[in-house]
C-alpha cells in the first residue's frame, strides 16, 4: 500500500468515528429532552373530589352546609384551593379556601347552592412552578319552595266559603306573608290540591287559625298525599294555638290541604310557612 493511500484510509476512518460519536451524543440529547426529569415530574398537579355530603342528615339542601373532601398530588401540600359550583352556565366561587394537609387531603365546608343535579369543582389556579388543576363532581341539591308559590291544580269550595289559597295573614300574633288560608262554615269541607310530581321529599307547615276568626273558632286541618293521610298530618285547630306538621311526599304526585269547621261554627284555617322540599320548582305560579 502506498503512503498516500494509507493517509486517505486513516482520514476516512477518523471522520467515520467522529460521525458515530456525534450520532450517539445527539441520541442521548434527544432522550434527555423527551424524558422529563424527576423535578419536572414532581411538579405535576392533580386534584380529586372524593365526596360531597351534607354536614348533617342525609339530604343536600340549598342554603345548608355541605362538606366536600378529596386528595391532591404531593406538590400541593400546604397550598390553598378554591371551591366553585356551576349555577346556570357560570361557575360561582364559594366561601371556602381549604388548605391541603400533610396527608395530601383537603376538606371544605360550604353552603349548598343550586337545585337538582349540580356540579361542584375544586381547583388550584396554578403558579410559576405548578400547573393549574381541577376536579369536578355532581350532587343532587334539594331546595325548599313556598307552597304559596305553587299553582292550585284542583279545589273544592261550597256556598261561598273559600278553598285554601295563598293569602297573607296573621296567626297567633305573627304575620305570615306567604300563608295559605281557607274558610269553612257549618261542617263544610273545603280543599285545594298542589302537584309535587314525584320531584319532592317533604312538606312542612305551621297550622292554626287566623287571628281574624271569631273567639270560639275551631276546626280540623288535614294534609293528604295521593288520597292517603299520613300519621301526624291531621291537626285540631284552636284560636291562638299553632302546631307544626311535617310529612313525607316522596314518590307522590299530589298533595291536598283540607279544612273543615264544626257543624255550628266557622273557621279560617291557616297553613303558615307551608313549603315543599324538591329537586326542581315543580309548578310555580309565575
Amino acid at each position: 500500500m502506498f503512503w498516500g493511500e494509507r493517509i486517505i484510509m486513516q482520514t476516512t476512518t477518523s471522520w467515520r468515528s467522529r460521525f458515530a460519536v456525534a450520532g450517539v451524543t445527539a441520541a442521548v440529547a434527544i432522550g434527555l429532552l423527551a424524558a422529563p426529569s424527576p423535578a419536572m415530574a414532581a411538579q405535576r398537579t392533580a386534584i380529586t373530589v372524593a365526596k360531597i355530603a351534607p354536614a348533617s342528615g342525609k339530604t343536600i339542601v340549598a342554603g345548608e352546609n355541605i362538606v366536600i373532601s378529596g386528595k391532591t398530588s404531593a406538590n400541593l401540600k400546604g397550598w390553598k384551593l378554591k371551591v366553585q359550583a356551576k349555577v346556570g352556565t357560570k361557575w360561582q366561587t364559594l366561601s371556602a379556601s381549604p388548605t391541603v394537609t400533610t396527608k395530601l387531603t383537603y376538606t371544605a365546608k360550604v353552603k349548598a347552592v343550586g337545585v337538582g343535579v349540580t356540579s361542584y369543582r375544586v381547583l388550584f389556579a396554578g403558579s410559576k412552578s405548578r400547573a393549574a388543576s381541577s376536579a369536578t363532581r355532581a350532587a343532587t341539591v334539594w331546595k325548599w319552595f313556598p307552597l304559596a308559590g305553587q299553582k292550585v291544580v284542583d279545589y273544592k269550595a261550597s256556598l261561598g266559603w273559600a278553598e285554601p289559597r295563598s293569602r297573607p295573614t296573621t296567626m297567633a300574633g305573627v304575620y305570615y306573608p306567604e300563608a295559605i288560608l281557607g274558610k269553612s262554615r257549618g261542617n263544610r269541607v273545603v280543599w285545594s290540591e298542589f302537584n309535587v310530581s314525584f320531584q319532592c321529599q317533604s312538606l312542612s307547615a305551621l297550622v292554626g287559625i287566623s287571628d281574624d276568626s271569631p273567639s270560639d273558632s275551631a276546626g280540623m286541618s288535614t294534609i293528604s298525599v295521593d288520597g292517603v293521610t299520613p300519621a301526624g298530618a291531621t291537626a285540631q285547630l284552636k284560636l291562638g294555638k299553632t302546631q307544626p306538621v311535617k310529612i313525607s311526599v316522596a314518590d307522590s304526585m299530589r298533595v291536598r290541604l283540607t279544612l273543615v269547621s264544626p257543624s255550628d261554627g266557622q273557621v279560617e284555617g291557616v297553613w303558615a310557612n307551608a313549603k315543599i322540599l324538591c329537586k326542581k320548582n315543580v309548578n310555580p305560579v309565575n
